[in-house]
């Protein structure tokens, strides 16, 4: 049709990818995967809560290298994602050397027993120590904290190992997720507080260029497709501090404003994050323009879409949150 542009992708091969990392990113890519066509096992020590391809599920201490070789041999993956943990960051700071020991262990086993196979390592915007408002692929790496070392500890095997790999650094990542572990990423702790009418207490001066899991997956999933290798930063489009962020939830869904207290960084449950967590990247942009199926929403889009989508993808229920018509079709 004339001034109708469509864009068809040639077929892409199916991968068979190996998922190191049952939690909330390693699922959602898992989902991302599987829907494209694609062969997908997830592997970690114990079964995730909530997991949604329980077929999919393997049990293995990835940082035991005998059990990792059989796993490999048994699988054979053209692809090893490393999306595992620990990733708390503030319990990474209780016990660095153990953070350090199994992020190592991680990236050593995969480059020794799959040393053909195409690698990912999800790594992080604390690598930085939050001294520049952002960082590109070309600034040098400074971790203020322990799991930016632990993380940049694995990112360095990967180098020395070489191979085909990519290294994605990636800013804060969100979405919605029940609490199952204990931990609830910013947004949607923000926005379960602020539903059920609570106190939601925000670090006054901390700030991030959060993307959401989906959009986040579709990145990856496109990088796997396309043997992207090297170094990239994965971050949303908008440098936010976790304040405004949370006045915008607060905006969007008609939540009490006066329920957010800002509170110091170091009096919050965020103390050891470095105060600007923030990416931008010198090749994602050119990335983006060629891939029509890819979307990287601001915190804003993202939370339209979430009030949009109410009851379908998000299933939240909270009594000061508005809840979607009844579908009478």
């Amino acid at each position: 049709m004339k001034g109708h542009e469509t864009h068809q992708r040639p077929a892409t091969p199916v991968m068979n990818v190996l998922i190191i990392g049952g939690g909330f990113v390693g699922q959602c890519l898992a989902d991302e995967l599987l829907s494209n066509g694609h062969r997908v096992a997830i592997a970690c020590r114990n079964r995730p809560q909530g997991l949604r391809h329980r077929d999919r599920w393997i049990q293995l201490d990835a940082t035991d290298a005998v059990a990792f070789r059989k796993a490999v041999g048994w699988l054979r993956p053209s692809v090893v994602v490393l999306v595992n943990g620990p990733s708390d960051i503030s319990e990474c700071a209780k016990d660095p050397v153990e953070a350090a020991r199994i992020h190592s262990a991680v990236a050593r086993n995969a480059c020794e027993f799959a040393p053909t196979a195409y690698k990912l390592l999800v790594s992080t915007d604390n690598v930085f120590d939050g001294r520049r408002t952002t960082c590109t692929e070309a600034v040098t790496p400074e971790p203020l904290n322990a799991y930016g070392r632990a993380k940049l500890a694995a990112e360095r095997i990967l180098h020395a190992y070489g191979g085909q790999f990519l290294i994605a650094r990636t800013s804060l990542i969100y979405g919605w997720e029940e609490d199952q572990r204990g931990w609830q990423n910013f947004f949607a702790l923000s926005i379960q507080r602020l539903a059920f009418a609570e106190t939601l207490e925000v670090p006054a001066d901390l700030w991030n260029t959060p993307i959401v899991v989906a959009d986040a997956a579709k990145i990856y999933r496109r990088c796997l497709e396309e043997n992207v290798t090297g170094l990239l930063h994965v971050a949303g489009p908008q440098r936010i501090s976790r304040l405004d962020w949370a006045r915008l939830l607060a905006a969007e869904f008609g939540f009490d404003a006066g329920l957010i207290k800002a509170v110091p960084v170091q009096a919050s449950r965020y103390f050891c994050r470095p105060r600007n967590s923030c990416l931008s990247s010198e090749r994602l942009p050119a990335m983006l323009a060629q891939w029509h199926d890819v979307t990287c929403r601001s915190p804003a889009e993202v939370a339209a879409d979430m009030k949009a989508g109410l009851g379908t993808q998000w299933h939240i229920r909270a009594p000061h949150l508005p809840q979607p018509m009844a579908d009478k079709t």
